[in-house]
């Protein structure tokens, strides 16, 4: 009898997950949470380091451009 309360509570507990879950889901699309996806993924992108480019590498290698951009 024991799994049985073991098992009710997984179940229930997985119910409240999955709705947590949708409800969650429910209230930002209401907001626009997804709206304009690739407008605010460019945001993040400024003059110094413009999309598409890599300024970042690690001390003492050259990035994949700098490379390219030196032949």
């Amino acid at each position: 009898m024991e799994w049985n309360y073991c098992l009710t509570f997984i179940v229930f507990l997985g119910i409240f997950f999955f709705s947590s879950g949708i409800s969650a889901l429910v209230w930002a699309v209401r907001n626009g949470h997804f709206q304009k996806f690739d407008e605010q993924a460019r945001a993040i992108f400024t003059e110094e380091e413009p999309e598409g480019t890599h300024t970042d590498y690690f001390p003492g290698k050259m990035s994949v451009n700098s490379k390219i951009s030196n032949k």
